[in-house]
């Protein structure tokens, strides 16, 4: 009896546990729904279902499919499909899985706003003498960054990618990434190749006999004064804005012609006289729509021996460019070229994005003609007048200093004269959300990172410490 009134109180006890755990399982769940929704409802709220590739209903997969991880899961209201770029603090897996993935699916579905440049049927490959290192393992555990590759003297030494788990997303040497800025330095190396085929007679060259460009405070100018970002545009749109300072619109939000019909914008502008340093993203647009304008009908025949024979990707590029006015115009080259809807960014693969810095090493090394004119615009560099270290503070200690921040010196649309690295010729390319492509040219060294959040990553250890000494070293780094 007692045996049996013994059994029966632990079977009630664990009856009362399962009981409990499916409680607790149900409320999880409820919670998570709870959030989904709330994270759909916010985005039906910012209104892009109403786009024409309806942004909206892809945004809304993503959400179901984060599932149990939406009580993690920040949008930010007006950002669906990138954060905003002045987070102070590290965003959560859930959201950097987002925004990657809408970006990612923004580039499979939207064709209208991308030109794709079909790959080489001779990529170029590979050589590997891979090592593992435990700061690179605990950052890619714990910080924002999605890819990382070393390279030195044709080999790849360090090579990882976010590890399975951290998010319900897989990547692989197929996924891809977007460049963002980096694609100005890019621009800036097609530019020397225009220059090189006899498109463009060279960096002094000054912007006339543009139509499109005629009355704003672009035309005349020599593009050395855009390459080195001294166009004296900041009354028109604001240093690393992305809104005309009067008017508040994008300025990608349409093709340049929109902005040269736009009182408040283009029309009718005269640069501030005595320009100096000042980030634009605006003519960065404006150099690579001359590109255009220049290569005029061989343009797809330019761009396409640029990447498949020149750089020789392994996948496809996607070139960005603008919606033309209106929607329905068909998207040829010609039309695009007319309105100046090409756009400086690109999305490629991790290995290709190393493929095009490996093209600009070899052309530095080689004394090629597209070399001679990195180093033209590396002579002709300007001041940043930038204070930053390398041991500058913010108000979230987390947060690291990049290549941009510490530069003294601007080239071209590239990054020159590093702190640490003034003795070495160093070519550093970046882009927001923390996207670094940094080459060593004396050392024949490369660094490449794809990232969610800028700063939010060890740049001096990850970077610096292998362009200057061939490895990461050892020692405090926290």
């Amino acid at each position: 009896m007692i045996r049996f009134a013994l059994l029966l109180l632990m079977s009630l006890a664990l009856s009362s546990q399962a009981i409990a755990a499916v409680k607790w399982n149900n409320s999880n769940s409820s919670k998570a729904t709870s959030s989904e929704d709330s994270n759909i409802k916010k985005i039906r709220k910012m209104g892009y279902g109403n786009e024409w590739y309806n942004l909206e209903a892809y945004a809304e997969d993503i959400v179901r499919r984060i599932g149990d991880k939406n009580n993690e899961l920040e949008i930010y209201d007006g950002y669906l499909f990138q954060i905003p770029n002045i987070t102070n603090y590290q965003i959560s897996d859930a959201t950097l899985e987002y925004y990657y993935l809408i970006s990612d699916m923004h580039r499979k579905t939207n064709k209208h706003e991308h030109y794709i440049i079909q790959p080489s049927d001779k990529p170029l490959e590979f050589r590997f003498n891979q090592e593992t290192n435990q700061v690179i393992e605990k950052q890619f555990r714990e910080k924002a960054i999605f890819n990382y590759l070393y390279y030195e003297d044709g080999k790849i030494i360090y090579d990882a990618l976010l590890p399975s788990g951290r998010f319900n997303h897989t990547f692989t040497e197929a996924s891809y990434f977007a460049s963002n800025s980096v694609g100005k330095s890019i621009t800036s190396y097609l530019l020397g190749h225009a220059i090189c085929e006899g498109y463009i007679t060279s960096i002094d060259e000054k912007i006339a006999g543009w139509p499109l460009m005629k009355n704003t405070l672009y035309y005349g100018q020599p593009l050395i004064n855009l390459l080195n970002m001294k166009a004296g545009d900041t009354h028109v749109i604001e240093s690393k804005s992305a809104f005309f300072t009067k008017t508040g619109r994008r300025y990608s939000d349409g093709a340049l012609l929109k902005a040269v019909r736009t009182e408040g914008e283009l029309k009718a502008t005269i640069p501030i006289k005595n320009a100096k340093f000042a980030y634009s993203n605006l003519t960065s647009e404006i150099l690579y729509n001359f590109i255009m304008h220049r290569v005029g009908k061989d343009f797809d025949k330019f761009i396409s021996n640029f990447y498949r024979n020149k750089v020789k990707v392994k996948y496809p590029i996607y070139q960005w460019m603008s919606k033309l006015t209106p929607r329905d115009k068909p998207r040829s080259t010609k039309n695009r070229i007319a309105q100046g809807a090409g756009r400086t960014g690109i999305e490629a693969t991790r290995y290709d994005f190393l493929r095009i810095a490996v093209s600009m090493l070899n052309d530095w090394k080689n004394n090629s003609c597209e070399g001679k004119y990195l180093k033209e615009i590396y002579n002709r560099a300007v001041p940043t007048e930038t204070k930053v270290t390398w041991n500058g503070r913010y108000s979230n200690p987390q947060r690291r200093p990049s290549f941009g921040n510490v530069a003294k010196s601007y080239a071209g649309q590239f990054y020159i004269n590093i702190p640490e690295l003034k003795d070495q010729v160093i070519f550093a390319m970046l882009g927001a959300y923390g996207q670094e492509i940094v080459i060593n040219m004396d050392k024949s060294r490369i660094v490449v990172i794809n990232a969610g959040q800028e700063n939010f990553y060890h740049t001096r250890k990850l970077a610096f410490e292998p362009l200057k000494y061939g490895r990461i070293r050892s020692g405090n780094w926290n």
